[in-house]
């Protein structure tokens, strides 16, 4: 909901998200980085660093992500 900020702490090195916007448009920041996609766009990310999602205006968003966290070397 706009407003709404959803932050995340680095996942494991190498960690990659898929999103897919599917209504409003979405405001993604990953460390310094921040871009905005509109519903139908799609990004690929490596989230190995702090990360947040948020509406990027005054309307609703509504996206899909996947998520490939790789295991922790041992």
């Amino acid at each position: 909901m706009p407003g709404d900020i959803h932050r995340s702490d680095p996942h494991s090195r190498g960690t990659r998200e898929l999103l897919s916007v599917v209504r409003g448009s979405l405001k993604i920041t990953v460390g310094s980085e921040t871009m905005t996609l509109q519903a139908g766009e799609a990004a690929r990310l490596v989230t190995d660093q702090p990360h947040s999602y948020a509406a990027a205006d005054d309307q609703p968003v509504s996206f899909s992500m996947a998520v490939l966290e790789r295991a922790e070397e041992t």
